[in-house]
Formats: structure tokens, sequence, C-alpha cells
């Protein structure tokens, strides 16, 4: 049976059958920090970032928090090879 068969199969049964989305794991800021602050808006445009508390270093915003959470390892990888810290 493939994919599209059993979404068929369970699209008659009521139901609906989606990938598995992998949990991306918040790499700790230079400075230490492994615990970060997770900020987000509702006005007018959904806007999700993260920032460490202790340095108030902030990642590139994302439309999702999946997006901010790539853009704040992609800054915290960049960094680091980079040699920067803090």
């Amino acid at each position: 049976m493939t994919v599209e068969e059993l979404k068929a199969e369970a699209k008659k049964l009521g139901y609906r059958i989606t990938p598995i989305t992998e949990y991306i794991k918040l790499l700790p800021c230079t400075c230490g920090r492994k615990q970060l602050g997770g900020w987000w808006w509702d006005s007018e445009h959904h806007v999700y970032l993260y920032k460490c508390p202790i340095c108030g270093k902030e990642g590139p915003s994302g439309k999702t928090d999946r997006e901010a959470r790539k853009n704040w390892n992609a800054m915290i990888e960049k960094e680091l090879d980079n040699g920067l810290s803090s």
C-alpha cells in the first residue's frame, strides 16, 4: 500500500495522515546560557524570536516558532565558526 492509498483510506474514515515533524533543539547562547527566552507578538504580524536573558543577544525573527529556532541555531553556529563569543 502506498502513502497515497493510505491517505485515501484514512480520509474515507475521517482521519488525516500527516508526517511527523522533527523537534529542533535550541543551541545554547555563546555566553553559556542554555535556557533562552522565547518571544512572540500577535499584533498585526506574527513574529517569533529567541533572546538570551543574560547577554541580551537576539536571534533573527521568523514567521513560526520552528523558523525562529532554525534562525537562532544558524546564528549561533555562524558565531562559533567565526570564533566569536559573547
